[in-house]
Parts: C-alpha cells; sequence; structure tokens
C-alpha cells in the first residue's frame, strides 16, 4: 500500500503476556472508532509491514492490546516494541466541517489574512500542551500553535490553511539581531 494512503494511529509501547499480545497506545481524539480494525500496517525500519488482527481491545484514553494472527510468542512480540501503527486513511470517521486531519497539513499553503501567501507547512508535530506548525519565511523555520484562535479554516481542495497570526511573529522569528539580556 502507498504510504500517502496510510496515517500513522499510534505505537505498540509493550509485551502483554507470553503469548505474543502487545500493549499499544493509539493517538486519535476517538481511539475507540478503531477497534474493529481488521489490520494495520507496522513500521520496522523503513518499511510498513501488514499485520492482520486475531483481536484488539482499545479503551476510551487509547491504551489497549493487540494480538496478530502470525506473532505468538513474547520474542517474536518483543521485537515489536516501539514500532508505529498505521492504518488505511479509509478508517478514519468522518470529519465535520472545517476539521482536519493532521497528516493533511505538511506541504499545504499558509494564507494569512494580513500577509496573504507566507508559506508550506513544513511540519505539524505534538508536545506535551499543543500542536505546532511550522513553516519557513524567507529562510527562517516559523512556528505557531495549531490553536483555532490562529486558524479560520483549512480548504481542503486547494490543501491552503487560512490564518490570522498575531502581528509581530514572523518578525520575532526573523530577528536575526537578538539583543543580549542586560543583567
Amino acid at each position: 500500500m502507498n504510504p500517502d494512503q496510510l496515517f500513522e494511529l499510534g505505537y505498540i509501547s509493550d509485551t502483554h503476556g507470553i503469548k505474543g499480545m502487545l500493549a499499544i497506545t493509539i493517538d486519535a481524539d476517538e481511539p475507540t472508532h478503531y477497534k474493529k480494525l481488521k489490520h494495520v500496517f507496522i513500521q520496522k525500519k523503513s518499511q510498513l509491514l501488514p499485520y492482520f488482527i486475531s483481536s484488539i481491545k482499545i479503551q476510551k484514553d487509547g491504551s489497549g492490546f493487540i494480538q496478530f494472527d502470525d506473532i505468538t510468542t513474547e520474542d517474536a512480540a518483543e521485537k515489536l516494541i516501539g514500532c508505529t501503527l498505521h492504518a488505511p486513511v479509509s478508517e478514519l470517521p468522518p470529519l465535520k466541517e472545517n476539521q482536519f486531519y493532521y497528516h493533511e497539513l505538511p506541504g499545504a499553503l499558509i494564507h494569512d489574512d494580513q500577509l496573504g501567501i507566507i508559506g508550506n507547512i513544513s511540519e505539524v508535530f505534538d508536545t506535551e500542551f499543543q500542536t505546532i506548525v511550522s513553516f519557513i519565511y524567507e529562510g527562517n523555520e516559523v512556528m505557531f500553535p495549531l490553536h483555532e484562535d490562529l486558524y479560520h479554516r483549512f480548504d481542503r481542495s486547494s490543501k491552503t490553511l487560512f490564518t490570522k497570526l498575531p502581528d509581530g511573529l514572523i518578525e520575532v522569528y526573523a530577528s536575526k539581531d537578538i539583543p543580549d539580556a542586560e543583567h
């Protein structure tokens, strides 16, 4: 399957028992939506390999357990710890108006209300407290939190995020002359 047709669903955190069951963490707003998956793809090194699911249990908090058809020993299961789980985009729940999935954003244009088109999204990443978007503007990396106060819509057809970034944000990143702090 083409990697563009997959999204990162979560990861394998540990083994569970001696018969190859694995503890997983699903990183999604509604983790229990995925409790009927029949297969996933696991990223091992640079390859995405299909694994068929014999049983899966997912809690509302995203923690859960998964058993694969061909993984029946603790030794085989241990080799998968830390690997990421990927599912087909077709398994994603439908979105409401003006919602988007984070995997749709890299490469998208950023159109700011005041500045017009200011770049393409380079990366979207989660921190402990918020999701951050980064892009390159005039040779400098600029970052802003992906918060509803800073964007007002995502146009899927043109792959454009319309923003209303705070005054001075870009200048902070573009400034090359940062004064030394006075003591």
